[in-house]
C-alpha cells in the first residue's frame, strides 16, 4: 500500500496490484471487498496458475469462449465498483453478451489486440465482421516463452 500511495503523490492516474493465482473464489471475493473498502477504484478479475494445467493462466481452444466470466459474475456480487472480465473474450458478440448480462463492467482483451489490433476501432465503427478472432492457439505465448520473436497464428505482422 505504501508504493500505491507514493506513486499517486507523484501523480499516476492508476495502479495495477497483481495479486491473482491461487485463491479461491470464496478468498477471492472476501480480497476485493476489502480492496473497494480501501478505495480501489475497480477489480479485474483474472485466473489461472502458472503450475496447475487444470487451471492455466491462458486458456486455449480447449477452453469455453469467456473462460474466467463467472469468476468475474461472482466477484460482483461482493462490491460495488466496477469489475473488469477476462478469458478468451475474442469476438464482438462474446464481449457484448458479458456486458449485457451485467456480469461484468468492462472486458479486457489480451491476446485477441495481437490477432488484430484494430478490435476496438472496428466495434466502435459498427464493423465488428471484419474483426480477426484469435484462435487461442497460443502460438504467441508458446514463442516469447522460448525467447523467441512473438508470432501470431492469424496476425502475419507478427512474424
Amino acid at each position: 500500500m505504501k508504493a500505491a500511495v507514493g506513486c499517486k503523490k507523484a501523480g499516476f492516474d492508476g495502479i495495477e496490484i497483481h495479486g491473482a493465482h491461487g485463491l479461491t473464489i470464496n478468498e477471492s471475493k472476501k480480497v476485493a471487498a476489502k480492496l473497494e473498502k480501501t478505495g480501489v477504484d475497480v477489480i479485474d478479475v483474472f485466473a489461472g496458475h502458472i503450475n496447475n494445467s487444470m487451471i492455466p493462466i491462458l486458456p486455449d481452444k480447449t477452453y469455453p469462449y469467456g473462460t474466467f466470466v463467472h469468476l468475474a459474475r461472482e466477484i460482483k456480487t461482493m462490491v460495488n465498483i466496477p469489475v473488469v472480465a477476462v478469458g478468451r473474450i475474442h469476438t464482438f458478440h462474446i464481449a457484448e453478451h458479458v456486458l449485457k448480462t451485467k456480469s461484468a463492467d468492462f472486458i479486457a482483451v489480451g491476446r485477441g489486440l495481437l490477432a488484430d489490433p484494430l478490435f476496438a476501432r472496428k466495434i466502435f465503427y459498427a464493423e465488428t465482421e471484419k474483426i480477426i478472432a484469435c484462435k487461442s492457439c497460443n502460438t504467441c505465448i508458446k514463442t516469447i516463452s522460448k525467447g523467441k520473436q512473438l508470432v501470431c497464428a492469424v496476425n502475419s505482422e507478427l512474424d
